[in-house]
């Protein structure tokens, strides 16, 4: 059974520029193993995607380049079409890899 995809949609964040993907780390360490998220955006900061590690490591791959809100949907749905839900787009054209 694929797992549940889990995601955080916010307007803004209190959190500095500077810091915030330290905080989400840190904030995500104490997140138990069925409450896991696998995407945050922000929409007037970040969108990224989480990744754990089987020794509990995090891995934390921000939007760059692309705009937030862009950045956050076609994650969205490459997570969905690896797991056999969303149509077949070629997303690596649009910057965004799997």
């Amino acid at each position: 059974m694929p797992q549940i995809i889990g995601g955080l949609l916010t307007l803004r964040s209190d959190w500095n520029d500077k810091n915030i993907l330290k905080h989400i780390k840190d904030n995500l360490k104490n997140v138990s193993s069925e409450n896991k998220l696998n995407f945050i955006c922000c929409l007037k900061k970040l969108a990224c995607e989480i990744k754990y590690s089987e020794n509990n490591g995090i891995e934390i791959i921000s939007n760059k380049e692309n705009g937030v809100l862009i950045y956050a949907y076609f994650k969205l749905l490459r997570m969905l079409q690896l797991m056999g839900n969303a149509p077949a787009i070629e997303y690596g054209k649009y910057g965004i890899e799997g």
